[in-house]
């Protein structure tokens, strides 16, 4: 027989099934509106490199991810891993399992968006390399390379990084998001606080990524609706897997306590990451920020702060 976990707690709060699944289909349609706002506002002619909405729409969905990775989710990592009378004796000898756990995942993740950078690079190179050995032409009757060749193939190494960018930040929006789920399929107190604040972080987190996705310029429509596809389903995809654990699952047992610690430390580390490396530094390092007037470069920082600091305060109910 199974020894009975003492710390578990006795689960008085009613499963209401039917919200739960609910739930599921609410949060595809917000992640849904989304992804699909950058796209309808592009084709709209928002995009235009003087409109201010695309980027501010950005920066403040930037702001949102950063919140949540902070507030969200490193707090109740470490709220989860302060229960020392209940985990293994490693947790009372050291007390920075929240903070290793993130950092982990932040070198993760950067080493695998190095690598791949890595790897384009050099197939760039190799291909470089083959057209080399091909006689061309300068347009003089002389052959050589002409500096608008070189220049091109600079320009595909920036839109190849580019492409790795929105990989790496779909590949860490998408991780948080299953786990986000599962802990809203399994919750039952304050499933109403929580519903609404993941609305509001599922809306703006899907803005972000569908502007960074629509800059990327994927040479084919495909790309963009896998991307949008793909976010759209995982949080409820984890929302059904909490739905289905939830009879079996006691958010005070060991185990949810392990579990639940190390994957909001995980996702934690990868959303300060990609908000930071992924969203924030390349946009203000681009003309969309750098070549605007004093006004907009104050409007885009406002716009991040206020998505940090509404999802900060969402942190109090949720």
């Amino acid at each position: 027989m199974a020894e009975e976990d003492p710390c578990a707690l006795v689960l008085e709060e009613e499963y209401d099934r039917p919200l739960h699944i609910g739930a599921i289909f609410i949060l595809m349609g917000v992640s849904l509106l989304g992804t699909a706002t950058p796209w309808l506002l592009t084709r709209m002619g928002y995009s235009h490199k003087d409109s201010i909405i695309m980027p501010c729409g950005k920066l403040f969905g930037a702001g949102v991810i950063i919140a949540t990775g902070l507030v969200h989710m490193l707090g109740p990592s470490m709220e989860a891993f302060s229960n020392t009378d209940c985990l293994p004796a490693v947790f009372s000898d050291y007390e920075a399992f929240s903070g290793m756990i993130a950092v982990l995942a932040i070198m993760t993740t950067h080493l695998l968006q190095l690598l791949a950078r890595e790897h384009a690079e050099h197939n760039q190179k190799n291909a470089n390399s083959k057209k080399a050995l091909l006689p061309q032409s300068n347009g003089n009757g002389n052959h050589g390379h002409s500096e608008s060749e070189e220049g091109h193939s600079h320009s595909l190494l920036l839109a190849s990084e580019k492409r790795i960018t929105t990989f790496a930040l779909e590949f860490g929006v998408a991780t948080h998001s299953v786990i986000i789920g599962i802990a809203l399929g399994v919750a039952r107190e304050n499933f109403k606080e929580l519903l609404i604040a993941l609305s509001f972080h599922q809306f703006f987190e899907g803005l972000a990524l569908m502007t960074v996705v629509m800059e990327a310029e994927f040479s084919h429509v495909m790309y963009r609706i896998m991307f949008m596809l793909f976010y759209v389903t995982t949080t409820p995809l984890g929302i059904a897997i909490g739905v289905g654990i939830n009879d079996s699952y006691n958010e005070n047992g060991r185990s949810a306590l392990l579990v639940n610690g190390s994957l909001d430390a995980i996702s934690a580390g990868i959303l300060i990451y990609d908000g930071l490396c992924n969203i924030i530094q390349p946009h203000f390092m681009s003309s969309g920020y750098r070549d605007r007037s004093v006004w907009v470069k104050v409007a885009q920082v406002v716009c991040m702060w206020t998505g940090a600091g509404i999802m900060s305060f969402i942190g109090k109910y949720a």
